[in-house]
């Protein structure tokens, strides 16, 4: 080659050297000078060959040198490289675009490269341009996957490698220059991996944290469904329907003051008896919200939308009760007193959601409702049955099992508030046949009997009692008829009052009209003849 171009001498430069940059980095070997030409090389003083096919050489066989079938001065001008292609001798070589052409077919591709001055270049910065595209689409996967999330770093990744092929691409046809699409690529993967990976190991801590704070109050299906679907909790407070119960133990300031030197094992009650309580509403999905003291307050349709959250709230209460009940038996097996709670349920519209402060807050539920619910809870002890519930917390239960308590004025309100309890699914409820009283019975009984007699089994006998007036005890008519027209006119009034007969006042004269004239014929009450059956239905 150098005596082709005719050159004296040949120079190696290598980084560093005069006229070179290498930003202060000895890499090795620059490029090789011939001459005038100027050939860039590896570090390591190895070329880049630029392939072609080899239909773009001139191959002449040798046996036509050798019997002059070729003109000599055909060579003129040329270098002339002699190898062999014979496959017997091993000298089969391949390039990027041809498999198993001769190896000197590769050498006469680099001189021709040489002489048309077409060199693929690598020079040693390369490597670092490289490195900063790889870094900075990194940056932008690792944006994109924080704000749109695994998918959107996904489109990222995927136009950022596209981009780089192309700049590869690009730079090779116009600047015969070598970069390597593979480097950038595998940094971009290895980001967008290691992103996602750590995206997601945030992801699950956050709902490791939610899991793990809502655990306190939910039952473990509820926290399941906030962790896989933040959606369903809005912080901050939302306007929603809700049912609200309170619990509270009765007599709780009489317990107490047995603990008085043992309050370890008051401790220990209290805890047992919450624990025993809690779990039953967190069978039903409920949320506990605090206890204050010996007092739960707990609701449903929040932080997951329940439909049937008043049947929920109802059948937690029914369990809590059912609960208690087991738990006594054991306390009574350590000669503890029972216990006994009283429940207060009410529904309304309410706000829910993280209210406090700005250093501590608490997720819980605000409102009338509420407010409604504790005052029941207290009413309980009062009528004599453990649940106390609101109007609208009785709405879609079966009326057979719902019973009306009163209508009551609660403290702070100013409507009066109607009161329900409801009968346990357990409880057989009979349909109940009236029966009319017949006009020509009269019973004569003061009201205390009613009530001390309600409870026993009366018999006909058991009707005429001392109390009533005896023909042979008083033997002045006129005092006779005066105190049974008395006693009459007091038994009518009772049984007018409780809505048993309705008299008028001349339907009632009528009557007494009727008893004076009888007055010798009976001694004081007629009764037909009737089974002790009729008479219990009476009674």
């Amino acid at each position: 080659m150098r005596v082709a171009i005719g050159a004296s001498t040949y120079q190696i430069k290598s980084s560093n050297a005069s006229s070179e940059e290498a930003f202060g980095e000895n890499t090795g070997i620059n490029n090789i000078k011939l001459g005038s030409l100027v050939m860039p090389t590896n570090p390591d003083g190895s070329f880049w060959i630029y392939p072609t096919e080899s239909k773009n050489l001139t191959v002449i066989p040798a046996w036509q040198v050798l019997d002059g079938s070729i003109d000599p001065y055909f060579f003129e001008g040329k270098v002339a490289i002699v190898g062999t292609s014979a496959s017997g001798l091993f000298d089969l070589r391949s390039n990027a675009l041809e498999k198993n052409i001769p190896g000197v077919s590769i050498i006469a591709q680099f001189v021709q490269q040489i002489f048309s001055n077409s060199f693929l270049k690598r020079p040693d910065w390369l490597l670092g341009l490289e490195f900063l595209a790889g870094l900075i689409f990194s940056v932008v996967i690792s944006l994109t996957i924080q704000r749109q999330g695994p998918i959107g770093g996904l489109v990222a990744f995927g136009l950022g490698n596209g981009s780089i092929i192309y700049g590869s691409y690009y730079f090779f046809i116009n600047y015969q220059y070598l970069v390597d699409p593979i480097s950038p690529m595998l940094i971009c993967l290895l980001a967008y991996l290691i992103i996602t990976f750590f995206n997601f190991l945030f992801t699950e801590i956050e709902r490791s944290k939610v899991r793990n704070a809502f655990s306190q109050y939910l039952s473990p299906v509820m926290v399941e469904k906030l962790a896989q679907s933040s959606e369903s909790l809005v912080l901050g407070g939302e306007r929603k329907e809700m049912t609200v119960l309170f619990s509270d133990i009765r007599g709780f300031t009489a317990i107490s003051e047995k603990y008085k030197d043992n309050p370890e094992g008051l401790t220990d009650l209290i805890n047992q008896l919450l624990s025993t309580l809690s779990n039953e509403i967190l069978k039903t999905e409920g949320t506990i919200d605090k206890y204050m003291g010996d007092c739960i307050m707990a609701f449903w349709n929040a932080p997951i939308d329940q439909e049937n959250h008043r049947e929920r709230a109802i059948e937690a209460a029914f369990n809590m009760q059912t609960a208690l009940r087991e738990l006594n038996e054991e306390l009574g097996k350590f000669d503890q007193d029972e216990m006994a709670i009283g429940i207060g349920i009410n529904t309304g519209e309410c706000i829910v959601g993280n209210m406090g402060s700005e250093q501590r807050f608490d997720y819980t539920v605000l409102g009338d409702s509420v407010n409604l619910a504790s005052r029941l809870e207290g009413q309980s002890n009062n009528y004599g049955f453990p649940m106390i519930l609101g109007q609208s917390s009785v709405e879609g239960i079966s009326s057979n099992r719902v019973i009306e308590l009163d209508l009551i004025s609660v403290k702070g309100k100013k409507e009066p508030e109607r009161i329900y309890t409801v009968l346990g699914e357990d409880i057989e409820i009979e349909e109940i046949e009236l029966i009319e009283i017949p006009k020509d019975i009269v019973i004569i009984i003061e009201e205390e009997i009613i009530e001390d007699e309600l409870d026993k089994e009366i018999s006909r006998d058991d009707i005429i009692r001392e109390d009533t007036v005896q023909e042979e005890d008083i033997k002045d008519k006129d005092l006779q008829e005066e105190i049974l027209e008395e006693e009459v006119v007091e038994v009518f009034n009772f049984f007018q009052d409780e809505e048993v007969i309705d008299l008028t006042e001349e339907e009632l004269k009528e009557e007494v009209a009727e008893i004076e004239e009888a007055i010798e014929e009976i001694i004081v009450v007629d009764i037909p003849e009737v089974t002790e059956e009729e008479l219990e239905e009476y009674t």
